[in-house]
């Protein structure tokens, strides 16, 4: 075999064994990516669930807010109306302050009624994700634990994603290298040589004398931060 021929085997050689990591790579950022939406999902869940105990609170608040107006409203109209049942010919002006009164009754029964409605609906929905209504104060410290634990996940994963983008780019950049290595090869005469390495990883030059000996160890380290193997370096 020709050094020249030795050569692009060696090439080829490394090439296999950066393309495989390389695959790798981009399967664990896949996967990364597919937890990372996970997450996010979950987060979005969780906000709003806290929405909803927070939504809860403040309806259950304006309803019992409502509730003791119309009561008073009640008490309004029904006051009226018994000084008009006690008088033989009430005034107007007692007839149009009872007209109100009645009125002002009715549109606080309204909205005391939606209120209500609301109410149990948010209540279904607290239910159906199995919060129960009777330990709000429970379900608000867990779904803060929860946010918090998962905003914390979403940090890792992002550093995670970020390595892997990092060591992507590397071993791509290696690849290419090694490419160029491998089209040049062919056009390069490697004769007298004693010993040859060649490595498109790093861009390392065929070593000719003891003068690279240090440049060279320098790439072998290089090579050992990409995660080569040992019998490759």
């Amino acid at each position: 075999m020709s050094e020249r021929d030795l050569k692009l085997q060696v090439v080829f050689s490394m090439m296999e064994k950066v393309t495989a990591p390389l695959k790798s790579i981009q399967r664990e950022s896949s996967a990364g990516g597919k937890a990372l939406k996970a997450m996010r999902d979950r987060l979005k869940d969780l906000e709003s669930q806290q929405q909803n105990v927070s939504g809860f609170r403040q309806l259950s608040a304006g309803l019992r807010e409502t509730t003791g107006r119309l009561d008073a409203a009640r008490l309004r109209a029904k006051e009226l109306a018994q000084q008009m049942q006690a008088t033989a010919t009430p005034t107007r002006t007692l007839q149009r302050e009872f007209e109100r009164a009645t009125k002002a009754a009715k549109r606080i029964k309204e909205q005391h009624q939606a209120q209500t409605q609301q109410l149990q609906t948010l209540r279904d929905t607290l239910h159906s994700t199995g919060i129960s209504t009777q330990h709000l104060g429970a379900a608000q410290k867990w779904l803060k634990e929860g946010i918090a634990y998962t905003n914390a996940e979403l940090k890792d994963q992002y550093k995670k994603l970020d390595q892997l983008a990092k060591k992507q780019e590397q071993f791509a950049a290696a690849r290419k290298r090694m490419e160029h290595t491998r089209s040049s090869a062919t056009s390069v005469a490697t004769a007298g040589i004693g010993m040859t390495v060649a490595s498109g990883a790093m861009g390392v030059p065929v070593i000719k004398s003891v003068d690279q000996a240090a440049q060279f160890q320098q790439q072998v380290s290089r090579l050992r931060a990409l995660g080569i193997g040992e019998d490759m370096v």
